[in-house]
C-alpha cells in the first residue's frame, strides 16, 4: 500500500506546472549539503552530477566475548545522479554509486566492493516565494542503501527508504538563503528533517552549511553536519568541495565519522 502511494504521487507530478525564473545550475543541483532543492529541472533539461567521497570511522561491534574495535574507510566513486525535466515544474531523478570499503581490526582486514545508494525521485514545484511564504516543492524518493551489516554474518543487506515530504527555501536578503526539508519514511514511519544556510557573497562563489537529523530533534541520533563551498564556472557548470561529520550509534557504542567530497554538476540544454 505504501509503495503504491509513492508510485501514484510520482506520476501525478506530470500534471503540475510551475514557472521558473532562474536558469543557473546552482538552483537545480542537490549536491550542496543534505537538503534537496526546491527547483525542478527546467522542462527537457538534463542535469548530470558526479561525486567522489572518502570517509573514515572508528566504532565498536559486538564480538563473541568483547566488543571489537573496527577502523572503517570508505570511498565512493563514481556516484552519479541524473535528473530530467519532464514538464514545466516537474523533474525526475536517478542515482547510483560504486563503493569500496576497508575494515580493519586487530586480527583481520577485509575489503568489499559493491553498488550502493540506488535512488529514484521526483521534485514537483508547488509555489514561489511570496511575502513571508517560502518557495515550496513536493519531494518523492525511493532509496536503497546497504544496512551496514555487510561482511559480518548478518543477512540484512539493504535498507529501503520510501520518502515523501516537502522542500522549502526562503531568500532572507539577496545573497543569503535558508532552506530545508521535512520528510516522512513510509517504511519505518520515521521522520527526517534538514536545514541549510547558503551565502553567495560574490557572483559564482558561495558557501553553505547544513544539518540533518532523524525524528524530532538533534538528540535523536544520528546527527549529520556538513559545510562547504562551490564555484560556478558559468550558468551550466559548477564544482563543489564539502566536509561531513556524522554522530551515530552502532550497537551500544557511540561513533564519529568524518568525510570529504568533491563533485561536479553540469546542466545540459
Amino acid at each position: 500500500m505504501q509503495i503504491r502511494f509513492l508510485i501514484v504521487l510520482f506520476f501525478i507530478s506530470t500534471f503540475n506546472s510551475f514557472g521558473q525564473d532562474s536558469n543557473t545550475v546552482s538552483n537545480f543541483t542537490n549536491r550542496l549539503g543534505f537538503v534537496e532543492g526546491t527547483r525542478a529541472i527546467r522542462e527537457k533539461g538534463l542535469l548530470a552530477e558526479i561525486n567522489y567521497s572518502h570517509s573514515q570511522t572508528n566504532y565498536y561491534r559486538s564480538g563473541w566475548v568483547n566488543p571489537v574495535e573496527i577502523l572503517e574507510r570508505q570511498q565512493t566513486f563514481p556516484k552519479i545522479n541524473l535528473g530530467y525535466g519532464v514538464a514545466n515544474g516537474v523533474s525526475i531523478r536517478f542515482g547510483i554509486g560504486l563503493e569500496k570499503i576497508w575494515q580493519t581490526t586487530e586480527h583481520w582486514e577485509k575489503t568489499y566492493f559493491f553498488v550502493n545508494d540506488i535512488s529514484f525521485g521526483s521534485t514537483i514545484n508547488l509555489s514561489k516565494q511570496k511575502g513571508i511564504i517560502p518557495e515550496l516543492a513536493l519531494l518523492v524518493d525511493l532509496k536503497f542503501q546497504l544496512s551496514g551489516n555487510y561482511g559480518l554474518g548478518v543477512d540484512v543487506p539493504w535498507d529501503v527508504y520510501g520518502l515523501v515530504g516537502f522542500a522549502w527555501k526562503y531568500e532572507i536578503v539577496k545573497p543569503l538563503k535558508i532552506s530545508g526539508n521535512f520528510k516522512y519514511n513510509g517504511f519505518n514511519r520515521g521522520l527526517l528533517w534538514g536545514t541549510k544556510l547558503n551565502y553567495e557573497p560574490i557572483n559564482h562563489l558561495g558557501i553553505f552549511t547544513s544539518v540533518q537529523a532523524s525524528n524530532w530533534g538533534l538528540f535523536d541520533l544520528p546527527v549529520e553536519l556538513n559545510g562547504g563551498l562551490y564555484y560556478r564556472f558559468n550558468s551550466r557548470i559548477q564544482i563543489d568541495l564539502q566536509g561531513y561529520h556524522w554522530i551515530e550509534y552502532k550497537d551500544a557504542e557511540n561513533s564519529n565519522r568524518n568525510a570529504f567530497a568533491i563533485g561536479f554538476s553540469w546542466l545540459f540544454s
